[in-house]
């Protein structure tokens, strides 16, 4: 159940005057706590040692009389400019040789020392100044964490010292970075520099992933540690992103005692969303997690949420296991670069009508307080590899860079959950050399890079029993992203084939001789299957499949390859192995995963409609429609009496932009 409802509250942004009249407003609208000082280290710190607390100490007492709990944030994600001016080596360097300038945020070198000190200074003073208050529930470490790669000479020697520890020898360094190739073999430690060139070689851009997500989890982890030397006793968290990239979350948050995330729902599918909870909840299971950021309306400022989608989102979110919901944000700041993103209450702290919605919300959680909710148990694993969000980039689908990062193995390990999705049903995420035997089937797409013992764990899982069912380009490289030099994928004999050819199909024709370069789509492919499975086009990286023991679920009816085997499965030990070696379109793919459920023995018991979210916890269900349309849920526990009287075939309605949470259990609405 959510047991916190909260607000992000920027009590700097506003006249003091006006506070009382806010809190009273969060009270009202059943707000119990806020999350504050993110940002406002300028106002605690004017000049260097110069500490200005007092507003702060007002807000704090303030919102302790009112008995509202306090998430308090270090603020170093936005430096003042006393700070970066004094010492701009604290400023990250870009890769073109440029320094970022002071006036915006996350523009430090999280390698730096010297604003490592200062980032543990004020987080100690912090700590001194509020410990006497009894509000405060939680900490919250920078804001959204990454985004500033830095490429200054103390990133440099930190990173050569990095690859000296990892791969221990220059001979060996040289073998794992295919250094033969174009003469970048290293013979002296010296040598080692950052990835500058334009396009550096895929396993040295990879080893600098790895050590820069290395520097924002120690940057991070040293204020965690600096707060709990200081005799801070309330939990610590950050607010972590889920679908981007730049940090490896499972090591993240090994440090923190939550997970904190902010979620933009926006910007996800339907679908991704659900994902995205399921891999926060995942990442330290058995413990809460927290929303810290939900957007009010729409990231995009000239987007606006769609009626009620607040309560649909955190109920969502309650669905999915989630403790404390924040809504971001409570005022509408009139100046700066959010000015344009709204928040509860307007640039005049009148409410909107976002903020009726957070009462809405309140009266609701009030209403099914007492319904007992089961932890989310998942059948179905589904294998999350930060090194594989790096390392795979020009595989899956249309790869793009937006300017930090590639983003194309979120949607290839969307396409899976996708599919478990539209039938129903969720997932636990789990890292490739995690526990699996609680699991009747695990999902593993985007699994390209992958560590012999990962590959053993998984080999152990099918021959006891488990189903696996991977994707195309799966189990083919090392962890330092080179090409594995056996037969391919890794666990052929598990899979019963081997891939024969693996080509991307970007072309506009089967054979062309072009004599310009000229414009070239990407070319649809069309799968057809003796399995009863549906036909189906495809598209991007795929791969052919030799047979050896295993069975054809797909192949290739035109281009190159017409007859090949495109998607087979196989019986090993006692368990199962299913691999699709294109990309398919949804409906085909859900056909082919109830296959899958099938032979995991796992019920498929509804479809959502299109448009709709089904998650079930124990005897409970939670129903939302997030299209202009009416749409029709159909499940087992939709017989019982509710406020929505379902049919006796176990069918419930559910209006436009609205919901239902039904079950077994009386009150539920």
């Amino acid at each position: 159940m959510i047991k916190h409802l909260a607000v992000a509250y920027y009590p700097e942004h506003c006249d003091e005057a006006r506070w009382p009249r806010d809190i009273a407003l969060m009270r009202e609208h059943g707000i119990d706590t806020v999350r504050i000082l993110e940002f406002a280290w300028s106002r605690l710190e004017r000049a260097d040692g110069e500490w200005d607390f007092g507003w702060a100490h007002r807000a704090m007492r303030l919102l302790e009389e009112a008995s509202l709990d306090v998430v308090l944030c270090t603020p170093s994600a936005a430096p003042p400019a006393w700070l970066t001016g004094t010492y701009p080596e604290t400023l990250c360097l870009k890769k073109d040789g440029q320094r970022d300038a002071h006036g915006t945020r996350r523009q430090y070198c999280p390698t730096s020392r010297r604003y490592r000190d200062f980032c543990n200074r004020i987080a100690a003073k912090m700590q001194e100044e509020f410990a006497a208050y009894s509000n405060v529930l939680a900490w919250q470490i920078d804001n959204e964490l990454g985004f500033n790669r830095c490429y200054c000479d103390e990133c440099e020697t930190a990173f050569r010292q990095d690859i000296r520890e990892r791969f221990g020898s220059l001979d060996g360094l040289n073998r794992a970075l295919g250094g033969a190739f174009w003469s970048q073999d290293f013979w002296e430690w010296e040598q080692v520099g950052l990835p500058h060139p334009t396009s550096p070689s895929p396993e040295m851009r990879l080893a600098f992933d790895r050590f820069y997500s290395d520097q924002i989890i120690s940057f991070m982890t040293e204020q965690v540690e600096t707060l709990r030397s200081c005799g801070a006793a309330a939990p610590i968290s950050t607010n972590l992103m889920a679908d981007f990239p730049e940090i490896d979350l499972w090591k993240i948050t090994a440090p923190l005692d939550f997970v904190g995330w902010d979620n933009y729902a926006d910007q996800y599918t339907l679908a991704g969303n659900s994902l995205a909870h399921h891999l926060m909840r995942s990442l330290k299971s058995g413990k809460p997690y927290w929303t810290f950021e939900n957007g009010v309306n729409s990231v995009s400022p000239w987007l606006q949420s769609a009626p009620r989608a607040n309560i649909m989102h955190a109920l969502s979110a309650l669905a999915h296991g989630e403790e404390g919901h924040t809504f971001w944000r409570w005022d509408s700041c009139p100046f700066g670069h959010e000015q344009d993103l709204q928040g509860l209450v307007d640039w005049a702290g009148n409410p909107r009508a976002k903020l009726r919605e957070v009462g809405q919300l309140r009266a609701i959680l009030d209403e099914i307080a007492e319904v007992e909710l089961p932890p989310l148990q998942p059948r179905i694993a589904l294998l999350f590899s930060p090194l594989n969000y790096w390392g795979t980039h020009p595989y899956y689908g249309r790869a793009y860079y937006d300017g930090n990062s590639y983003k194309s193995y979120w949607p290839e390990i969307e396409s899976f959950y996708q599919a478990i999705f539209d039938l129903g049903l969720g997932c636990d995420c789990v890292a490739p050399d995690g526990d699996l035997s609680n699991y009747d089937l695990v999902l593993a797409p985007g699994m390209c890079l992958v560590a012999d013992e990962e590959l053993q764990n998984l080999r152990s899982y099918v021959q006891n029993g488990g189903v696996l069912f991977a994707g195309r380009k799966t189990f083919v490289k090392t962890p330092d992203n080179t090409y594995r030099t056996t037969e391919l994928p890794a666990l052929g004999d598990v899979f019963g084939m081997r891939i024969s050819e693996s080509q991307s199909s970007e072309d506009g024709n089967d054979i062309t001789v072009r004599a310009a370069a000229q414009s070239r789509p990407f070319r649809q492919f069309q799968l057809e299957s003796a399995a009863g499975l549906p036909a189906t086009p495809t598209m991007g990286w795929f791969e052919t499949l030799e047979l050896r023991g295993a069975r054809s679920l797909y192949s290739y009816c035109d281009g190159y390859f017409r007859g090949e085997t495109a998607a087979s499965v196989h019986e090993f030990g006692k368990g199962t192995a299913f691999y699709v070696g294109a990309r398919i379109e949804r409906a085909a793919m859900k056909e082919l995963m109830r296959q899958v459920l099938q032979t995991a023995k796992i019920d498929v018991v509804c479809e959502v409609p299109l448009g709709g979210q089904l998650v079930q916890r124990g005897d409970v269900v939670f129903l939302t429609n997030h299209s202009d349309q009416e749409l029709t849920f159909s499940h087992p526990l939709l017989v019982q009496d509710s406020s929505n009287t379902p049919n006796p075939d176990g069918e419930v309605k559910v209006a436009p932009f609205s919901f239902a949470i039904m079950g077994k259990r009386e009150g539920l609405c």
